[in-house]
């Protein structure tokens, strides 16, 4: 967290901060990429692919400052390095929003909060030539709180946007549940339309 401060303050204290839009502009950005999930706290864990997808709206406040809000589809969850080649797979509704700080034209770091949804979770397993997948929404918490963090650079209307999420709340349920935490890492490619309202 120390190392969170530090970073806004930086950037807060930089005298060069400059950005795409004119203040009082307000922006759509429909985005897709990749996510690399884990858990926390989970033994003989792997990172899981997934894919991410929606799109994000901003609104310019000064010349170094916008603020953001999503809906993102995001493929969570971990994979394990075990014989079975078991997969939890938990799918959110992902709602980030962000404080966009322009550290120079086109270049924006950026934090804040992101609330999330369950949508489905499923275990896959496979043994052998069998492959199983069980539903085990009723063993994932429906409701996950992370803090994102990352920059952004845009080039022409096309922003390209890496972050981590960092999880805040516990995932799995019951009392021998581990208390393991959302870790992901998600890089997409987006298109900005500036909006004349």
């Amino acid at each position: 967290m120390k190392k969170l401060f530090a970073l806004v303050a930086m950037v807060l204290a930089a005298g060069t901060m400059q950005a795409q839009m004119a203040i009082g502009e307000f922006s759509v950005t429909p985005k897709a990429g990749l996510t690399l999930a884990s858990l926390t706290s989970q033994d003989n864990s792997k990172i899981n692919v997934g894919i991410v997808a929606g799109a994000e709206a901003e609104y310019q406040v000064m010349d170094f400052l916008g603020v953001s809000a999503g809906l993102l589809y995001s493929q969570q969850g971990v994979s394990y390095d075990v014989p079975g080649t078991d997969k939890l797979n938990i799918n959110y509704l992902n709602i980030p929003v962000l404080a966009n700080f322009y550290v120079y034209k086109d270049l924006a770091l950026k934090v804040g909060l992101q609330p999330g949804f369950r949508l489905t979770a499923t275990k896959k397993t496979e043994s052998g030539n069998v492959k199983t997948e069980t539903d085990v929404k009723d063993g994932v918490e429906g409701f996950d709180l992370s803090i994102p963090m990352g920059a952004s650079y845009e080039y022409r209307n096309f922003v390209l946007d890496a972050r981590y999420n960092l999880g805040v709340t516990k995932i799995l349920k019951g009392p021998n549940a581990r208390s393991s935490r959302n870790s992901v890492f998600m890089i997409t490619l987006g298109y900005r339309f500036n909006l004349n309202l």
